[in-house]
């Protein structure tokens, strides 16, 4: 029976760290004749180029998303060709038309070492069909630049899924004091700008910030915020 297997480009060096956490049946990626491809269970049901094409591209996310949040990769991944391997072992390219997805991003703070698995990166990819706040907050992070308007999406739904912003800080995911200055930043027009900002105004009861948050310090403490919860939620479906 043949495998349906989507193509991946990206240089080496990053496809190399991904491949080591992307290993299992559900989501790996895998090499074959000096080029680098998505494999999942998922595709062998399909009947269609396309519609391999389809479920790589939410897979995809995933790894962009795991590879920004843990690696420090910043150049995303981007899909190729569908093709089919063989029995045989050869590699045959059908026809489909690949969406491409870009991100430009002015960071590259991280962590020095991942903090995911290939065990944790199975159970995300898994969680990604099945909860809407894990696939909500991965494709904001793997498509979107981390700007204020995106970061406030982010924070939203987190807040949401784990009971408030006070919860964050109670499980030891980001200091109370600095929560309360990313918030207040990004409600702060004259801080961060009237399109990004919440609001447009000041009430009379309210002054700007002496002392607003930075952009690169918030999209950090996001990006822990944002690690600590899939990794709970992977671990603890939390």
């Amino acid at each position: 029976m043949s495998e349906w297997l989507v193509e991946l480009g990206s240089s080496d060096d990053d496809i190399q760290g991904l491949a080591r956490l992307f290993t299992s049946a559900e989501c790996s990626i895998v090499a074959h004749e000096d080029r680098y491809f998505l494999s999942s269970v998922r595709f062998q049901s399909l009947t269609t180029p396309n519609k391999v094409l389809d479920a790589a591209e939410r897979l995809v996310e995933c790894v962009n998303a795991v590879g920004l949040l843990t690696l420090e990769i910043i150049t995303p991944f981007t899909l190729g060709g569908v093709w089919q391997m063989t029995d045989t072992g050869h590699l045959c390219r059908q026809r489909a038309t690949p969406s491409i997805h870009s991100v430009e991003l002015s960071w590259s703070d991280g962590m020095e070492e991942p903090l995911m698995d290939p065990q944790a990166t199975a159970k995300l990819a898994r969680l990604q069909l099945e909860d809407e706040d894990v696939r909500d907050v991965m494709e904001l992070w793997a498509r979107c630049p981390l700007d204020w308007f995106t970061l406030k999406k982010i924070g939203e739904i987190l807040s949401d899924a784990v009971d408030g912003y006070d919860e964050i800080s109670n499980r030891g995911w980001a200091n109370k004091a600095d929560l309360k200055l990313l918030h207040d930043t990004a409600q702060d027009y004259q801080a961060i700008g009237v399109r990004a900002a919440r609001h447009a105004r000041f009430s009379k009861r309210s002054k700007p910030l002496e002392n607003p948050m930075a952009i690169s310090d918030a999209r950090e403490i996001a990006r822990i915020i944002v690690v600590k919860w899939l990794v709970s939620r992977v671990e603890n479906g939390e």
